[in-house]
């Protein structure tokens, strides 16, 4: 089955990353003199960038490879209930609201990830929704997926810049670009990841400039990124970018404190003044979904239809009867107790993925090669990778996004090893591997890989989900309608996704509880034709059926 997470075309994708940067390592020792000059020369050039013009140049070039990639495959399809839950979320925004009032019958409307009550409205944080709504406004959520992957470039190369000289920091932009913006489902769903590794890299980034006392006139005062670093992390996975941020805060206390005198007034107050703003927007954001400032429309989901939190020492949820089999299958699940030394394994496993999920097999080189040389930031950027990680030691499912916060660490450790092995004065000029072929290889080995795996990023024709699209094709065409979607169809996958305004959608998916709930339903939403969803026995097919109006 499609899944956006695990988007490869076949399992032969790492053995083909295998080959050619075995292959283009060869190459890059046996350097021919005729490549060797052009890759030198331009590699000169790059260092003479500015640091702004490379800021830009990463973001718009990250732009035009993502817009390219869309029109080529076309907008992503959204095929998971999370995706489903950040749209409405970018709907509601686009529209200037922060949520819509309670459905008129609010149990038709429940779907995975929703809340009907007090509010209709994602139960997600509003980060990702925010920069879907940017690009709804803009015509389409998509054009905010390439607008995300535009903004990853710019400050993965903005954070690079604070550790390395250039141009490495272009180089790392270009390779989060090819593997994250355009060939993961980062860039290629509505699914999020971007945002918060942005989140991690505003952070981490504004770090080495902290001892930087002569900072350049074009660099944002310190705490400005820290400031909109966090507010990214709390408003996109909170609980990983809290963890996340635990050793930039350590790293902040050591950079300071001995020196608070004089740093309360350029650095702490501003920061402090730009975390209470950042804190009463995400305030303002929860009142007005869940009625309570302090009270996450997460946490609220998670108590509503009593969603287990494997977490030690969590109180267990209570028992919730669900309206519908298809909430009972997706949220009623419960998890035994994992014991200490599989919740090791289990985070060493997240690490592995998420190490190969950003770096690829040549980074994964450079980054085994920076930690032979220990130093305390290379160990300092190991734990911040680890940290987001192993959040997940005690969970029995993950996805990369969980651990975005590590992106920054994981390709700053590549390219310090890429570093160490250009310039290793132990080896001779001939074994030597230059850094001009390092980053040409990369990128080649990169680009190769992405280009193979880009048309997995869409459902195949008779996926649910190109059904569905189809399907809500078709309605926009009829007289304003109301479909109402069987179990039979549920089971399988999450049919019930509405725009925010109810009122105005044109099409209306609810839940099958009966003649009475969809007569109530009809009347409040009038007029409507009414429509009914049924899988077909002999294969499951959904099917399309009018359906008389109950009395």
């Amino acid at each position: 089955m499609y899944h956006a997470s695990y988007a490869y075309p076949s399992e032969v994708v790492p053995f083909v990353e295998l080959g050619l940067t075995l292959l283009l390592f060869a190459i890059a020792l046996w350097r021919p003199r005729s490549i060797d000059a052009w890759l030198t020369s331009a590699w000169q050039g790059l260092r003479a960038v500015p640091p702004r013009r490379a800021v830009i140049a990463s973001a718009v070039a990250a732009l035009l490879a993502s817009l390219a990639s869309m029109a080529a495959l076309g907008a992503p399809v959204p095929h998971v209930s999370d995706e489903f839950g950040y749209l409405l979320l970018a709907d509601n925004f686009a529209a200037g609201r922060l949520a819509n009032l309670q459905p008129a019958v609010p149990a038709a409307f429940e779907a995975v990830y929703v809340l009907v009550r007090p509010s209709y409205a994602s139960k997600y944080p509003p980060v990702q929704g925010a920069i879907l709504a940017l690009g709804q406004i803009l015509g389409h959520p998509a054009v905010g997926v390439a607008l995300s992957t535009a903004l990853l470039a710019a400050a993965c190369c903005w954070f690079l810049r604070g550790w390395l000289p250039p141009p490495w920091p272009l180089l790392g932009a270009a390779l989060a670009t090819l593997r994250l913006g355009v060939g993961s489902y980062w860039g290629q769903s509505y699914w999020g990841g971007t945002m918060t590794a942005i989140g991690g890299m505003l952070v981490y980034g504004a770090l080495p400039r902290l001892a930087t006392r002569d900072a350049p006139r074009d660099e944002p005062a310190p705490w400005l990124p820290i400031a909109a670093g966090l507010f990214l992390l709390a408003n996109s996975r909170p609980m990983e970018g809290a963890v996340a941020a635990l050793p930039a805060a350590v790293v902040l206390a050591w950079r300071t404190l001995p020196i608070w005198r004089s740093q309360w007034r350029p650095l702490l107050l501003p920061l402090t003044l730009g975390l209470v703003a950042g804190a009463a927007v995400t305030a303002a954001y929860d009142r007005a979904v869940t009625g309570n400032a302090w009270l996450l429309p997460y946490h609220l989901h998670d108590v509503t239809y009593g969603v287990q939190v494997p977490i030690p020492f969590m109180r267990p949820a209570a028992p919730v009867r669900y309206s519908s089999p298809a909430l009972a299958a997706h949220l009623a699940k419960r998890f035994p107790p994992t014991p200490p030394a599989d919740a090791v394994v289990r985070a060493a496993g997240h690490f592995a993925r998420m190490a190969w999920f950003v770096c690829g097999l040549p980074l994964i080189i450079g980054a085994v090669v920076a930690l032979r040389r220990p130093d305390p930031w290379r160990l300092f950027a190991l734990l911040a990778a680890a940290l987001p990680a192993a959040v997940h030691a005690v969970t029995p499912y993950w996805s990369p996004h969980y651990a975005a916060a590590a992106t920054g660490p994981l390709l700053l450790l590549g390219l310090f090893g890429w570093r160490d092995i250009s310039s290793d004065d132990r080896a001779s000029a001939a074994k030597r591997l230059s850094a001009p072929w390092l980053a040409g290889g990369a990128l080649l080995v990169q680009l190769g890989v992405t280009l193979v795996e880009l048309p997995a990023h869409r459902p195949d024709a008779d996926d649910w989900s190109r059904s569905r699209q189809r399907l809500e094709q078709r309605l926009e065409r009829e007289p304003p309608s109301v479909v109402v979607v069987g179990d039979r169809v549920r089971a399988v996958e999450e049919w019930v996704c509405n725009r925010a305004d109810l009122r105005r959608a044109h099409v209306l998916w609810i839940q099958d509880l009966g003649p009475d709930v969809t007569r109530r339903v009809a009347a409040a939403y009038a007029p409507r034709t009414l429509w009914r969803l049924d899988a077909d026995a002999p294969g499951d097919t959904p099917r399309l059926s009018r359906l008389a109006a109950p009395r």
